[in-house]
């Protein structure tokens, strides 16, 4: 059962409007790294012309599961990695809107259904690992 802080975050999700894509997935990777968890790009739609995209969805790392062929492959050129997919259904699509060239959030669920990393391990996830500006600039003067 959801409570009134989770209503309330959902709905300024839902509500969100973006610059572009790229803010998109900015915002859901900060969400993501709050809550504890990693995220990637999974899919998108490109308009009639396909001159540029309309739709991008973002879902959590471990979203789907491993090709069945890829775990059945008896001879493997290199080292099988950790199975990590485990079906979760966490994810956020935006959509561009053809009127005012703005990005809305056209479907968000945050089910999970594996446990997030704790508050101070959430930097060592895929898609946290970024080096700022500000980083690079002081790794650059020492």
């Amino acid at each position: 059962m959801l409570d009134d802080d989770s209503l309330l975050e959902y709905s300024e999700i839902v509500m969100k409007m973006f610059g572009s894509e790229d803010d998109g997935f900015e915002f859901y990777n900060n969400y993501a790294y709050e809550k504890g968890f990693s995220v990637r790009k999974e899919y998108y739609e490109w308009d009639n012309g396909h001159n540029e995209r309309t739709l991008q969805k973002f879902v959590c790392s471990y979203e789907g599961f491993r090709a069945e062929k890829e775990v059945r492959r008896e001879i493997k050129k290199r080292r099988p990695r950790n199975i990590t997919r485990c079906g979760c259904r966490a994810q956020l699509v935006i959509a561009q809107d053809p009127n005012t060239e703005q990005w809305y959030v056209k479907d968000f669920i945050d089910e999970h259904n594996h446990p997030m990393m704790e508050p101070d391990l959430a930097c060592f996830l895929h898609s946290h690992r970024r080096i700022s500006d500000d980083q690079k600039a002081e790794i650059m003067q020492l």
